[in-house]
């Protein structure tokens, strides 16, 4: 069973393009007794989605970026529930390749065996990170 396990949250800084106050936190997911992914998520002020890249691979002791890609997906919060899209690496505001992993693109993540994974962790993160749902409830329309 996998279980959320919340890291870090980074100091704001302003956002490239608008300036606007970005933050950043991180977290890892567990199976059992067996690290499974990380994950990253941002927030911009002024910008809807926000933005969560999950490293899926093999952690730990003798492992490098190498053993892992990462996913960069985005999301917001519809009357439907939570909205998930797989964004080519161009869109997320991590760099994170030299730790986390290859980036994959859209195409090639929407292919990939791991891909259900990947959304259901985002999911987990989604509902279970309680920075992650308060920001979720930021991107809601009203």
């Amino acid at each position: 069973m996998l279980s959320l396990q919340p890291g870090p949250e980074d100091a704001p800084f302003p956002c490239d393009d608008c300036g606007g106050a970005t933050y950043v936190l991180r977290g890892g997911v567990r199976d059992g007794a067996r690290d499974r992914a990380v994950y990253l998520a941002a927030r911009t002020e002024g910008h809807r989605p926000i933005a969560i890249a999950v490293s899926l691979g093999r952690f730990g002791e003798g492992t490098g970026p190498g053993d892992r890609l990462v996913v960069t997906l985005l999301a917001r919060l519809e009357e439907e529930g939570i909205e998930l899209m797989a964004v080519d690496p161009e869109r997320c505001p991590f760099e994170c390749a030299e730790v986390l992993g290859r980036q994959l693109g859209r195409a090639d993540a929407l292919t990939w065996d791991g891909i259900d994974e990947v959304f259901q962790i985002a999911e987990l993160v989604a509902n279970q990170d309680p920075r992650v749902k308060g920001w979720l409830a930021l991107t809601a329309m009203h």
